[in-house]
């Protein structure tokens, strides 16, 4: 039965890794590994290991780009992550703004119905314009302005979060 390990093994690694397997290798360590089943196995087994990493070496060598093409690719990289990090909260600040305005919006909407149907109110009660009714529903005034801010404030809270959302969403 053949031994799993040889105390010699390093030795023969070591040779190998150093380029001096089998040439420039000790006449003893030499002797060694014709005699031991497992540095021979050892000394082939680094060999191509080794010869498959300059191989692996020389094929990367030839893709990698100049050294200051690298840099100049960093450089425009970190610039740009900076710019991206920067106009982050500036493009939250202009989704709450556009929600803002258009929360505003919905309210001055809502005030100017109310204006007209007051108006509108006092123009019918006139008598040469008199109807029988203005609100059919059985909406009063207050509660039709009420309603109408409170339609400006919901539009204001659905459209707040979806505005920030797509400002603030990466494409």
């Amino acid at each position: 039965m053949t031994p799993l390990e040889c105390i010699r093994e390093t030795d023969v690694i070591d040779a190998v890794v150093s380029r001096r397997w089998p040439d420039r290798a000790d006449d003893e360590l030499r002797a060694h590994v014709a005699r031991c089943a497992v540095c021979a196995d050892v000394a082939e087994v680094a060999g191509a290991m080794n010869a498959d990493r300059d191989a692996a070496w020389h094929e990367a060598a030839a893709v990698l780009p100049p050294a200051h093409v690298v840099w100049l690719r960093a450089q425009a990289r970190a610039r740009s992550a900076a710019a991206r990090e920067a106009a982050r909260p500036i493009a939250v600040m202009q989704a709450l703004g556009l929600a803002s305005a258009a929360g505003v919006m919905s309210v001055a909407i809502g005030f100017i119905a109310y204006w007209v149907w007051v108006r509108s109110e006092w123009l019918l009660s006139m008598p040469a314009l008199s109807m029988p009714t203005l609100d059919p529903i059985g909406w009063d005034s207050m509660g039709f302005a009420i309603r109408g801010t409170l339609l400006a404030i919901g539009l204001w809270l659905v459209l707040a979060p979806v505005a920030v959302y797509l400002v603030a969403a990466d494409d």
